[in-house]
């Protein structure tokens, strides 16, 4: 089943540091490139250890780390880098209060009630729809390769799968919508190989020869809007979207208008930039009958299977659009020590998946994925 939530982790802590303007980011870098960061992420237990600007408070820094249990936080507590991270936040005038810390596996945490919140609100069905949405936006074709088994296993059918991944083109264009279909594919060719037999589905239902493309498109999409939308700067471009998006694609009957919906707010969720978009998308959702509890689960999936960033920008959206209360948080965008590709060539010297990637004098960095 796909799941967002519960966390790996047993414990999640957050720590929010203030300080002289400046010092936040001057202090991560000097946490990065010294290594000391990746001492502790490497740490035995240690899931997670990562770094974000808070958008509301420009000298602040929010520290998230995630730990399998309490002997791996006390590990760190009695490791060097513990009071190594200690000295550098007094070289740069930090100061920090712990906001949270909780279990996710204890009864009523947090995390356990986003999971239970997602479960029910969101059926396997649709979380598939949505994930494989924001990979391909997303262009991680290895991603998509593993969340595609999981839909295939949760009950999404090859149809389903194609027309959803054919729509993004709409969306995202044609190279992502075709890499996507070729990773589909290929995942479906490997199964029918195994032996495994997936739900075809129903293709759609032929139109019919007096289908007027345009005016149904331009119907749809004045629902999805709810009101009249015409794009008089660039005519061409709002008959495409009347008459091709909303009139030809959206009329295929094998997706719902709400499928389709989740489809495209998720793929959105995955393009920096497009915000503006996003926004509009989540309130036509809705005019197309995606529930909010539908909406509000979706960032905890994508944050979980997709990443933090693409969570953030639907986060941001929701908070436009219904309200909803969020501290918006930006993601460090550097690091001196690149993930690199798969380590295949050395794999039987780790434990656990791990990527390569060589760096200038000879060496090469390994990174390990969490587990």
């Amino acid at each position: 089943m796909i799941m967002a939530i519960p966390l790996n982790a047993q414990l999640t802590i957050n720590i929010r540091y203030t300080g002289p303007k400046g010092a936040a980011k001057k202090y991560v870098k000097e946490m990065e490139q010294s290594g000391i960061a990746s001492r502790i992420r490497a740490v035995e237990g240690c899931l997670r250890y990562d770094y974000f600007f808070p958008a509301d408070d420009p000298d602040g820094l929010l520290l998230i780390d995630e730990w399998a249990d309490q002997a791996a936080l006390d590990r760190y507590h009695a490791s060097p880098m513990m009071k190594e991270a200690a000295a550098l936040r007094e070289k740069y005038k930090l100061g920090g209060r712990q906001i949270r810390m909780f279990n996710p596996l204890a009864q009523n945490s947090p995390s356990e009630k986003n999971a239970q919140d997602m479960n029910n609100a969101l059926t396997p069905r649709r979380q598939g729809l949505a994930v494989i949405a924001a990979l391909e936006a997303k262009g991680n074709q290895a991603g998509l390769e593993k969340v595609a088994v999981e839909a295939l296993d949760n009950g999404l059918t090859v149809s389903e799968a194609k027309e959803a991944l054919s729509q993004l083109y709409a969306y995202t264009g044609f190279p992502r919508s075709l890499n996507a279909l070729g990773t589909l594919q290929k995942v479906l060719t490997r199964r029918e190989a195994a032996g495994i037999k997936d739900n075809p589905g129903q293709d759609a239902d032929p139109l019919p020869a007096d289908y007027d493309a345009l005016k149904q498109g331009t119907a749809v999409q004045t629902q999805l809007t709810g009101k009249p939308f015409d794009y008089g700067f660039v005519p061409a471009t709002d008959y495409y979207l009347k008459a091709h998006l909303f009139g030809d694609i959206f009329a295929r009957n094998n997706l719902s208008f709400a499928d389709r919906e989740i489809v495209t707010v998720s793929a959105i969720s995955a393009l920096p930039g497009c915000e503006p978009q996003l926004i509009a998308h989540v309130s036509g959702a809705r005019n197309m009958g995606v529930t909010d509890a539908e909406l509000r689960a979706l960032p905890a999936l994508l944050e979980e299977k997709v990443g933090l960033a693409e969570a953030e920008r639907l986060r941001g959206a929701l908070a436009a659009v219904l309200g909803d209360a969020h501290t918006p948080v930006q993601t460090v965008d550097f690091s001196v020590w690149p993930k690199g590709q798969p380590n295949t060539a050395y794999a039987q010297y780790f434990t656990g998946n791990s990527y390569l990637a060589p760096m200038d004098g000879g060496l090469a960095n390994v990174t390990f994925e969490p587990g």
